[in-house]
């Protein structure tokens, strides 16, 4: 089903967005190249990385090598995005109202853990608590995931209660995010009312400008960390720690980019920077005393834009824009779409290029596992939308 739903997606999206089938193929082109190429640069790759290890038989089987689950990865994405595709808007389904239903119930459950937030930090997944990492994954998720209820609540209800319905919840958000220290997740519902504007004022270019803009933060994306980590330096200690410390991973990542800036250090090779910051007493001296030991860049850099030039280099992240830049002409233009889909789309932009630029490594599956089924169920959105007209 994997293979069938790659072989047909460049088929069937035409149907959906209008487009011709040559626009449609080039970000596969580039999503594989790259592939190709993360294959390839593991071959200089420091990070002694095996294929897979352990057994299902014994319940310890895992995946390890990055360029195997993103690829996997993709092949999963494709199969949910042919069965949105062949999803006819004719169609009776319960889907729209599942979306709705299991987004509002994660609300409610993360509304009711978030004041025991130091409670779970402590307890660091003991019990029936979540670990502080899997509920800061929740949250990103949640961040993810409103905007679909957003928009579908706006296709299902009058104006006004539809309206009042979905501030609360987007208000519901902001409260868990800062309570469970969600910066990114502020920061993206920050940014999504300016992607709405510019969908609204670009009818026809808006998906365009805003993956142009996309693929051009990953290029220059060493500059932009470079200097903004040093124009931010003075401020550090008024920064909380947790920022305060993101600066100077970034500050690392980029030396560590001059050193190999072309074809980068190779797939997975932040794994193997063990580097603490008892090796920067200039750094050490401005964090909490129990960092000697905690290493720099802690297994990636939580940018998987500087991710992706550390380890692909200037080859990968080239690959990486000319994808982004390509899919913003594959995409159906927004006076195409509903205003209620262009809110939920503008959400899910929002959300998912911040998280991009300030959160997950660049080979975390579940972060783009969880994206394919938001944008399937985008394409579900949309066409349900079409049939209510």
């Amino acid at each position: 089903m994997f293979l069938a739903g790659v072989a047909q997606l460049p088929r069937q999206f035409p149907k959906l967005v209008g487009l011709g089938r040559r626009a449609v193929l080039w970000p596969v082109v580039f999503v594989v190249l790259f592939l190709i190429w993360l294959c390839i640069s593991a071959a200089w790759s420091p990070a002694d990385t095996a294929l897979i290890t352990g057994s299902i038989r014994e319940g310890n089987f895992s995946v390890d090598a990055p360029q195997i689950r993103f690829g996997l990865t993709v092949l999963a994405a494709g199969s949910f995005l042919w069965a949105a595709l062949q999803w006819e808007p004719g169609v009776r389904t319960k889907l729209p109202a599942i979306m709705l239903v299991s987004t509002l119930l994660l609300l409610a459950g993360l509304l009711a853990i978030s004041p025991f937030r130091q409670t779970i930090i402590e307890a660091q997944g003991a019990g029936l608590w979540p670990s502080a990492q899997s509920a800061g994954r929740a949250v990103n998720l949640l961040a993810l995931c409103l905007p679909l209820a957003v928009g579908l609540i706006m296709a299902r209800f009058e104006p006004t209660p539809a309206i009042v319905t979905s501030a609360l919840i987007i208000a519901l958000l902001v409260m868990i995010a800062v309570r469970m220290g969600g910066a990114a997740v502020v920061i993206a519902l920050l940014a999504a009312p300016m992607v709405f504007c510019v969908l609204n004022a670009s009818r026809d270019l808006g998906w365009k400008w805003l993956f142009y803009l996309l693929g051009a933060a990953v290029l220059t994306a060493p500059l932009f960390a470079h200097f903004g980590t040093s124009a931010l330096s003075d401020m550090g200690q008024s920064l909380p720690v947790s920022a305060h410390q993101r600066l100077l991973i970034w500050q690392e990542t980029v030396a560590r980019i001059a050193e190999k800036p072309l074809f980068g250090h190779g797939a997975d090779a932040a794994t193997s920077w063990h580097g603490t910051f008892s090796q920067r007493p200039d750094w050490l001296s401005l964090m909490p005393d129990n960092f000697a030991l905690v290493r720099i860049i802690p297994g990636h850099p939580h940018n998987m834009a500087l991710q992706i030039w550390a380890e692909t280099g200037l080859v990968g992240a080239c690959l990486i824009a000319g994808g982004f830049a390509s899919l913003g002409r594959s995409l159906p233009p927004p006076a195409s779409l509903r205003i209620e889909v262009r809110l939920a789309a503008a959400g899910v932009f929002s959300v998912a290029a911040t998280l991009f630029f300030v959160s997950y490594s660049a080979w975390d599956e579940s972060y783009w596992a969880a994206l394919a089924i938001i944008a399937s169920s985008l394409i579900v959105i949309h066409k349900f939308c079409m049939r209510s007209t």
